[in-house]
């Protein structure tokens, strides 16, 4: 399949998940979702005062809020319906939203989902809105995974993995609804495709140095202060990838976990620095080593960069694989 289909279909792939997360956005009864209405209440609030709310005006005991959560999500929310008017309030903290409830809330046979009346797009067009904005983020986090999933494994393998994600029943539940669960879940795909793209850039970079050094044949002590670690087009990937780190952990507070990543990459860049290189991607791009074992067509087997020296791999036995563009391994 040629790479303008590929595009094309991921394309389209997006097209459909946004779409159907916005018909979610508006086809979910208001406030139905698990702490839609305390979520809301931090977009509305801040719409209400201009900032951010103080939990320490309010008692916690007689007043629950979640206004104790990082605000990423919810200012993009309030920031995102802007062309919703919202009455400033006199008082701060505002009072709690007061909503009617429905007494026949899940008491017919079918079951009435509407756990408040009087809710809909023309009478609350800020909760719709703010669903729209979680659709938005959500259409961003299947973007980068595909991104990062068509970078190390192939264009085919990148849909796959993200319309798994894009058609994930919980992911596309609540991509319509205010709460910064999925915002999360995007903004952790969003690391992680860029902490691929860190490895990759880092190893054809290292690969081209490799192979200038055998070109002009000059010493390693020359090699190692001519490193290019120090300009700041070295060191910016790893810049943004903190910040996009540090953009995790203000959406949610367990995004501190997404720190698991720029680990990674450190670890993937001191080990291909020691021991040769980091390879990532598609087996196709690599120069198999010699393999005296009887292999099907299309099988492949442990492979190392085309330029290494080829008595370095003297004495080691190459590992059979199953034949597919999914190979990535790092080599010592």
């Amino acid at each position: 399949m040629t790479i303008r289909r590929h595009r094309a279909l991921a394309v389209t792939l997006l097209a459909l998940y946004f779409a159907a997360a916005v018909h979610m956005a508006f086809a979910l009864p208001a406030l139905a979702t698990p702490n839609e209405l305390l979520n809301f209440e931090y977009v509305q609030v801040m719409r209400q005062i201009g900032g951010l709310p103080n939990r320490g005006l309010v008692d916690s005991e007689v007043r629950y809020t979640e206004w104790h959560q990082p605000p990423l999500y919810f200012t993009f929310a309030a920031l995102f319906g802007l062309s919703v008017p919202v009455p400033p309030s006199a008082v701060n903290p505002p009072p709690p939203i007061e909503l009617a409830g429905n007494p026949h809330y899940l008491s017919t046979p079918r079951g009435n989902l509407n756990p408040v009346v009087h809710v809909d797009p023309g009478t609350t067009p800020l909760l719709y809105t703010s669903r729209a904005a979680a659709a938005l983020l959500g259409a961003l986090g299947v973007a980068a995974l595909y991104a990062a999933g068509k970078r190390v494994y192939g264009p085919a393998a990148g849909l796959l993995m993200a319309s798994i994600l894009a058609f994930q029943p919980t992911f596309i539940h609540l991509s319509g609804s205010v709460n910064n669960d999925m915002p999360l879940t995007a903004v952790a795909a969003v690391v992680m495709g860029y902490a691929v793209f860190v490895v990759t850039s880092e190893e054809k970079t290292s690969r081209k140095d490799r192979q200038g050094r055998q070109e002009r044949k000059i010493k390693s002590s020359s090699l190692r202060s001519s490193r290019p670690w120090r300009s700041l087009r070295e060191v910016l990937p790893f810049f943004v990838l903190g910040l996009l780190c540090a953009a995790a952990i203000l959406t949610k507070a367990n995004g501190v976990f997404v720190l698991v990543f720029p680990a990674v990459v450190l670890l993937a860049l001191l080990i291909g620095g020691r021991h040769g290189s980091l390879v990532v991607g598609r087996s196709s791009s690599l120069a198999p080593l010699p393999n005296p074992l009887p292999q099907g067509e299309g099988a492949c087997t442990l492979t190392r960069p085309a330029s290494e020296d080829a008595d370095s791999t003297r004495g080691r036995r190459p590992w059979p694989l199953p034949p597919g563009p999914w190979l990535s391994l790092i080599h010592i």
